[in-house]
């Protein structure tokens, strides 16, 4: 509000998209840099032009930034939708960027969300058996 104040304005606002009910996330990995006019700027400057905020974690861990975009479909301008796949491909560590008709990308997660039907008793034992290993019913699950 300072800034708008003293006259600046901003270059675009930020999607205001409701969060997606989608639990997984793609994850993105950038370079840290101090410098404004590195990539890793116009990178940030491409996922915030068109992510919600509610679809979009930031962490910051050993020189990388690290941005989890929750699985969603992202409507583009014309002609970004290739931009966007260059740009970002290489930064995904978890997911993939899938290109879809009238100029959308669909985050995809890849993991699979199955429903499963358990017994109290059956939940109860895998329950035991997670608190004992300090793990989560999914790393147990992949790990059977």
């Amino acid at each position: 509000n300072d800034a708008i104040k003293s006259g600046f304005a901003p270059a675009y606002d930020l999607p205001d998209k409701p969060r997606s009910h989608h639990q997984r996330f793609v994850k993105f990995r950038l370079p840290k840099s101090d410098q404004l006019r590195s990539n890793s700027f116009q990178l940030i400057d491409l996922i915030l032009q068109y992510v919600s905020p509610r679809n979009l974690k930031v962490s910051e861990e050993e020189g990388f930034w690290y941005f989890d975009i929750r699985q969603s479909l992202i409507e583009l301008p014309m002609g970004m939708q290739v931009e966007w796949i260059e740009y970002l491909t290489p930064y995904i560590i978890e997911g993939k960027l899938i290109k879809r008709v009238n100029n959308s990308i669909y985050l995809d997660s890849s993991s699979v969300t199955k429903p499963v039907t358990l017994s109290s008793k059956e939940y109860q034992a895998i329950n035991k058996i997670v608190e004992k290993t300090n793990t989560t019913i999914e790393e147990f699950i992949t790990s059977a």
